[in-house]
Protein backbone atom coordinates (compact mmCIF):
# COMPACT_ATOMS: atom_id res chain seq x y z
CA UNK A 1 0.00 0.00 0.00
CA UNK A 2 3.11 2.46 0.79
CA UNK A 3 4.39 1.70 -2.33
CA UNK A 4 1.18 1.74 -3.99
CA UNK A 5 1.17 5.55 -2.71
CA UNK A 6 4.50 6.35 -2.85
CA UNK A 7 4.52 5.54 -6.99
CA UNK A 8 0.92 6.92 -7.59
CA UNK A 9 0.21 3.26 -9.22
CA UNK A 10 2.69 3.43 -11.73
CA UNK A 11 3.66 0.02 -13.56
CA UNK A 12 6.50 1.70 -14.72
CA UNK A 13 7.97 2.62 -11.34
CA UNK A 14 6.45 -0.71 -9.40
CA UNK A 15 8.47 -3.13 -11.90
CA UNK A 16 12.16 -2.61 -10.55
CA UNK A 17 10.55 -2.93 -7.02
CA UNK A 18 9.40 -6.14 -7.49
CA UNK A 19 11.90 -7.91 -9.78
CA UNK A 20 14.43 -6.65 -7.38
CA UNK A 21 12.45 -8.26 -4.19
CA UNK A 22 12.05 -11.41 -6.28
CA UNK A 23 15.17 -11.79 -7.60
CA UNK A 24 16.93 -11.35 -4.14
CA UNK A 25 14.55 -13.91 -3.01
CA UNK A 26 16.12 -16.38 -5.50
CA UNK A 27 19.78 -15.18 -4.95
CA UNK A 28 18.75 -15.80 -1.46
CA UNK A 29 17.20 -19.59 -1.89
CA UNK A 30 20.26 -20.07 -4.64
CA UNK A 31 23.20 -19.91 -2.47
CA UNK A 32 21.15 -21.50 0.66
CA UNK A 33 21.10 -24.63 -1.73
CA UNK A 34 24.31 -24.11 -2.12
CA UNK A 35 25.58 -24.45 0.88
CA UNK A 36 23.36 -26.87 1.40
CA UNK A 37 25.61 -29.28 -1.34
CA UNK A 38 28.36 -27.79 0.18
CA UNK A 39 27.64 -29.09 3.52
CA UNK A 40 26.03 -32.42 3.19
CA UNK A 41 27.16 -33.70 -0.19
CA UNK A 42 24.49 -36.04 -0.77
CA UNK A 43 23.85 -38.19 -3.71
CA UNK A 44 24.72 -35.97 -6.87
CA UNK A 45 25.07 -33.29 -5.51
CA UNK A 46 28.17 -31.72 -7.82
CA UNK A 47 25.04 -31.50 -10.50
CA UNK A 48 22.70 -29.94 -8.07
CA UNK A 49 25.25 -27.21 -6.98
CA UNK A 50 26.07 -26.34 -10.08
CA UNK A 51 22.35 -25.62 -10.87
CA UNK A 52 21.58 -23.75 -7.63
CA UNK A 53 24.57 -21.74 -7.50
CA UNK A 54 24.52 -20.85 -10.92
CA UNK A 55 20.94 -19.74 -10.47
CA UNK A 56 22.11 -17.82 -7.95
CA UNK A 57 24.95 -15.92 -9.48
CA UNK A 58 22.57 -15.08 -12.24
CA UNK A 59 19.56 -13.84 -9.70
CA UNK A 60 22.15 -11.61 -8.45
CA UNK A 61 23.31 -10.12 -11.69
CA UNK A 62 19.91 -9.29 -12.47
CA UNK A 63 18.85 -7.56 -8.98
CA UNK A 64 22.53 -5.62 -9.52
CA UNK A 65 21.42 -4.38 -12.95
CA UNK A 66 17.99 -3.27 -11.89
CA UNK A 67 19.46 -1.80 -8.62
CA UNK A 68 22.08 0.28 -10.77
CA UNK A 69 19.32 1.15 -14.02
CA UNK A 70 16.99 2.15 -11.59
CA UNK A 71 18.47 3.05 -8.50
CA UNK A 72 17.75 7.26 -9.14
CA UNK A 73 13.64 6.26 -9.53
CA UNK A 74 13.14 4.80 -6.25
CA UNK A 75 15.58 1.73 -6.40
CA UNK A 76 17.39 3.20 -3.86
CA UNK A 77 14.86 2.16 -1.04
CA UNK A 78 14.89 -0.87 -2.22
CA UNK A 79 18.65 -1.46 -2.07
CA UNK A 80 18.86 0.22 1.43
CA UNK A 81 15.78 -1.82 3.11
CA UNK A 82 17.03 -5.69 1.96
CA UNK A 83 19.63 -5.93 3.71
CA UNK A 84 18.68 -4.52 6.87
CA UNK A 85 16.13 -6.81 6.90
CA UNK A 86 18.39 -9.65 6.00
CA UNK A 87 20.92 -8.49 8.65
CA UNK A 88 17.15 -8.58 11.19
CA UNK A 89 16.23 -12.32 10.00
CA UNK A 90 19.78 -13.40 10.74
CA UNK A 91 19.83 -11.95 14.01
CA UNK A 92 16.59 -13.24 15.23
CA UNK A 93 17.57 -16.59 13.78
CA UNK A 94 20.51 -16.46 16.02
CA UNK A 95 18.42 -15.62 18.70
CA UNK A 96 16.08 -18.72 17.76
CA UNK A 97 19.02 -21.18 17.77
CA UNK A 98 20.62 -20.15 21.15
CA UNK A 99 16.92 -20.12 22.92
CA UNK A 100 16.50 -23.97 21.27
CA UNK A 101 20.43 -24.96 22.47
CA UNK A 102 19.56 -23.66 25.84
CA UNK A 103 16.41 -25.48 26.40
CA UNK A 104 17.10 -28.71 25.26
CA UNK A 105 19.93 -29.18 27.16
CA UNK A 106 19.32 -31.73 29.49
CA UNK A 107 21.49 -33.85 31.10
CA UNK A 108 22.00 -36.10 34.02
CA UNK A 109 18.91 -37.19 36.16
CA UNK A 110 16.05 -33.98 35.02
CA UNK A 111 13.67 -34.93 37.66
CA UNK A 112 15.62 -35.23 40.34
CA UNK A 113 13.73 -34.57 43.64
CA UNK A 114 14.95 -32.27 46.03
CA UNK A 115 12.99 -32.19 49.59
CA UNK A 116 13.63 -28.59 51.43
CA UNK A 117 13.79 -28.68 55.06
CA UNK A 118 11.90 -25.15 54.88
CA UNK A 119 9.74 -24.09 51.77
CA UNK A 120 8.41 -20.30 52.12
CA UNK A 121 5.20 -18.82 49.35
CA UNK A 122 4.79 -15.23 49.25
CA UNK A 123 1.90 -13.70 47.64
CA UNK A 124 2.95 -11.02 46.07
CA UNK A 125 -0.34 -8.28 46.29
CA UNK A 126 -1.23 -4.73 45.60
CA UNK A 127 -4.65 -4.48 46.52
CA UNK A 128 -7.33 -7.07 48.12
CA UNK A 129 -9.75 -8.30 45.01
CA UNK A 130 -10.32 -11.78 43.46
CA UNK A 131 -6.86 -12.63 41.84
CA UNK A 132 -5.12 -11.97 45.53
CA UNK A 133 -7.36 -14.19 46.60
CA UNK A 134 -6.85 -16.29 44.38
CA UNK A 135 -3.39 -16.49 44.79
CA UNK A 136 -3.92 -17.52 48.30
CA UNK A 137 -6.08 -20.36 47.78
CA UNK A 138 -3.13 -21.86 45.28
CA UNK A 139 -1.10 -21.04 47.99
CA UNK A 140 -2.17 -23.43 50.56
CA UNK A 141 -2.32 -26.04 48.41
CA UNK A 142 0.94 -26.26 48.57
CA UNK A 143 3.19 -27.84 50.80
CA UNK A 144 4.50 -25.58 52.61
CA UNK A 145 6.31 -24.04 56.20
CA UNK A 146 5.56 -20.55 55.84
CA UNK A 147 3.02 -18.54 53.66
CA UNK A 148 2.95 -14.46 53.94
CA UNK A 149 1.62 -11.80 51.70
CA UNK A 150 4.24 -9.27 51.22
CA UNK A 151 3.26 -5.98 49.39
CA UNK A 152 5.62 -2.76 48.64
CA UNK A 153 4.82 0.47 48.90
CA UNK A 154 5.11 3.30 46.54
CA UNK A 155 1.91 4.96 48.10
CA UNK A 156 1.63 4.98 51.88
CA UNK A 157 -1.98 5.77 51.64
CA UNK A 158 -2.21 3.14 49.75
CA UNK A 159 -0.48 0.61 51.80
CA UNK A 160 -2.65 2.09 54.84
CA UNK A 161 -6.34 0.88 52.78
CA UNK A 162 -4.84 -2.41 51.75
CA UNK A 163 -3.71 -2.81 55.54
CA UNK A 164 -7.24 -1.52 56.90
CA UNK A 165 -9.21 -4.07 54.32
CA UNK A 166 -6.84 -6.91 55.07
CA UNK A 167 -7.76 -6.32 58.47
CA UNK A 168 -10.89 -6.05 58.10
CA UNK A 169 -11.48 -9.47 56.17
CA UNK A 170 -9.88 -11.27 58.48
CA UNK A 171 -7.60 -13.03 56.04
CA UNK A 172 -5.69 -15.69 57.84
CA UNK A 173 -2.51 -15.49 56.43
CA UNK A 174 -0.49 -12.24 58.01
CA UNK A 175 0.25 -9.16 55.44
CA UNK A 176 3.78 -7.65 55.79
CA UNK A 177 4.05 -4.02 54.05
CA UNK A 178 7.90 -3.11 52.93
CA UNK A 179 8.91 0.54 51.99
CA UNK A 180 10.03 0.39 48.34
CA UNK A 181 10.62 4.69 48.29
CA UNK A 182 12.40 4.46 44.80
CA UNK A 183 9.82 2.82 43.75
CA UNK A 184 11.91 -0.18 42.00
CA UNK A 185 9.29 -2.93 42.76
CA UNK A 186 11.01 -6.24 40.79
CA UNK A 187 14.55 -4.97 42.38
CA UNK A 188 12.99 -4.69 45.74
CA UNK A 189 11.12 -7.68 45.68
CA UNK A 190 14.28 -9.76 44.17
CA UNK A 191 16.09 -7.98 47.32
CA UNK A 192 13.46 -9.96 49.57
CA UNK A 193 13.41 -13.03 48.12
CA UNK A 194 17.15 -13.07 48.53
CA UNK A 195 17.23 -12.18 52.10
CA UNK A 196 14.58 -15.05 52.33
CA UNK A 197 16.55 -17.60 51.00
CA UNK A 198 19.74 -16.92 53.59
CA UNK A 199 22.27 -18.95 50.92
CA UNK A 200 20.76 -21.76 52.54
CA UNK A 201 20.72 -25.01 50.49
CA UNK A 202 17.77 -26.30 52.75
CA UNK A 203 15.47 -23.23 51.77
CA UNK A 204 12.84 -22.97 48.58
CA UNK A 205 11.34 -19.78 48.32
CA UNK A 206 8.36 -19.42 45.79
CA UNK A 207 6.58 -16.55 44.66
CA UNK A 208 3.15 -16.09 43.94
CA UNK A 209 2.49 -13.58 41.43
CA UNK A 210 -1.18 -12.44 40.87
CA UNK A 211 -1.88 -11.95 36.97
CA UNK A 212 -4.93 -10.08 35.93
CA UNK A 213 -6.07 -10.76 32.03
CA UNK A 214 -7.90 -7.77 30.85
CA UNK A 215 -9.22 -7.65 27.07
CA UNK A 216 -6.98 -6.26 24.30
CA UNK A 217 -6.31 -3.90 23.33
CA UNK A 218 -7.23 -1.66 26.49
CA UNK A 219 -5.41 -4.01 29.10
CA UNK A 220 -2.20 -3.54 27.46
CA UNK A 221 -2.74 -0.22 27.69
CA UNK A 222 -4.00 0.85 30.70
CA UNK A 223 -1.91 -1.86 32.57
CA UNK A 224 1.27 -2.85 33.15
CA UNK A 225 3.49 -5.84 33.72
CA UNK A 226 4.85 -5.88 36.72
CA UNK A 227 4.35 -9.70 37.25
CA UNK A 228 6.70 -10.23 34.51
CA UNK A 229 9.39 -7.96 35.71
CA UNK A 230 9.46 -9.58 39.19
CA UNK A 231 9.35 -12.97 37.86
CA UNK A 232 12.20 -12.40 35.29
CA UNK A 233 14.16 -10.98 38.55
CA UNK A 234 13.17 -13.89 40.70
CA UNK A 235 13.98 -16.59 38.51
CA UNK A 236 17.39 -16.04 38.68
CA UNK A 237 17.93 -16.18 42.42
CA UNK A 238 19.10 -19.82 43.57
CA UNK A 239 16.38 -21.62 45.30
CA UNK A 240 13.62 -19.61 44.59
CA UNK A 241 10.66 -19.79 42.07
CA UNK A 242 8.02 -17.36 40.54
CA UNK A 243 4.53 -18.86 39.45
CA UNK A 244 2.31 -16.61 37.87
CA UNK A 245 -1.07 -17.52 39.02
CA UNK A 246 -3.50 -15.83 36.06
CA UNK A 247 -7.22 -14.42 36.81
CA UNK A 248 -9.54 -13.46 33.87
CA UNK A 249 -10.55 -10.47 34.48
CA UNK A 250 -12.45 -10.62 30.92
CA UNK A 251 -14.83 -13.14 31.35
CA UNK A 252 -15.73 -11.78 34.49
CA UNK A 253 -16.12 -8.54 32.94
CA UNK A 254 -19.15 -10.24 30.49
CA UNK A 255 -21.11 -12.38 32.56
CA UNK A 256 -21.44 -9.19 34.83
CA UNK A 257 -21.78 -6.33 32.43
CA UNK A 258 -23.49 -8.10 28.90
CA UNK A 259 -24.99 -5.17 27.68
CA UNK A 260 -21.74 -3.49 27.14
CA UNK A 261 -21.32 -2.53 23.16
CA UNK A 262 -18.24 -4.33 22.80
CA UNK A 263 -19.50 -7.27 24.70
CA UNK A 264 -22.80 -7.15 22.10
CA UNK A 265 -19.84 -6.77 18.88
CA UNK A 266 -17.58 -9.95 20.72
CA UNK A 267 -20.94 -12.48 21.18
CA UNK A 268 -22.12 -11.36 17.49
CA UNK A 269 -19.04 -12.21 15.50
CA UNK A 270 -18.79 -15.61 17.88
CA UNK A 271 -22.15 -16.61 16.73
CA UNK A 272 -21.43 -15.37 12.86
CA UNK A 273 -18.22 -17.87 13.40
CA UNK A 274 -19.81 -20.49 14.74
CA UNK A 275 -22.52 -20.30 11.73
CA UNK A 276 -19.99 -20.29 9.20
CA UNK A 277 -18.40 -23.56 10.86
CA UNK A 278 -21.61 -25.16 11.29
CA UNK A 279 -22.13 -24.70 7.22
CA UNK A 280 -18.86 -25.83 6.37
CA UNK A 281 -19.50 -29.26 8.47
CA UNK A 282 -22.56 -29.86 6.71
CA UNK A 283 -21.15 -29.38 3.42
CA UNK A 284 -18.31 -31.50 4.36
CA UNK A 285 -21.28 -33.94 5.48
CA UNK A 286 -22.92 -33.34 2.17
CA UNK A 287 -20.04 -34.08 -0.20
CA UNK A 288 -18.37 -36.93 1.91
CA UNK A 289 -22.36 -38.94 1.01
CA UNK A 290 -22.46 -37.80 -2.72
CA UNK A 291 -18.90 -39.18 -3.13
CA UNK A 292 -18.21 -41.78 -0.75
CA UNK A 293 -15.39 -43.33 -2.04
Amino acid sequence: MALLLATGGTVDALVPFYAIGVFTGFSMAGYGMTKHHLTHRGRGWRRRLAVNCSAAVLSTLVVAIFAVAKFTEGAWLVVLVFPLLVALLIRVNHEYRAEATILEEVGGDPVQRRDYTHHHVFVLVNSVDLAALEALRHAHTLRLTRIEAVHFAIDAAHADRLRERWDGLNLPVPLRIVDCPDRRVPRAAGAYVLRACGGRDDTMVEVLLPRRGYAPPFGRLLHDRTADKIAHVVSRIPHAAATIVPFDVRSRIRRRFPDMPEERLTRAYEQLVARISAANRRQTRHQEVDDPC
